[in-house]
């Protein structure tokens, strides 16, 4: 995000940007985060071997990266079980796209 926000202010740019992430070899994984944690009393495991997701970011978008990462990972942590540990991560104050 930050790469694509610097390219975009150098050089004008306005338009949107597709973000993507996956990761791969997940099936039967639990996060480092909740194995062995007692605090979890319930871990999620993910049942597929690879996670995708993409979005189309506008300019606007692109100045609040909770909004973006949400998009892009938030349901592989709900998977997990582990949103609410990166919340923090997950969204910005005070941003609405309406």
């Amino acid at each position: 995000m930050d790469i694509a926000a610097h390219l975009s202010q150098e050089t004008g740019y306005a338009g949107a940007w597709d973000i993507a992430v996956e990761v791969t070899g997940l099936r039967g994984t639990v996060t480092s985060a909740a194995a062995g944690n007692p605090m979890f009393t319930s871990v999620g495991v993910f049942n597929k071997d690879t996670y995708s997701e993409a979005v189309r970011v506008s300019s606007i978008e692109m100045e609040k990266p909770g909004w973006v990462t949400e998009h892009l990972v938030g349901s592989l942590l709900r998977t997990f079980r582990t949103d609410e540990l990166y919340a923090g991560l997950l969204s910005d104050e005070d941003f609405s796209l309406g």
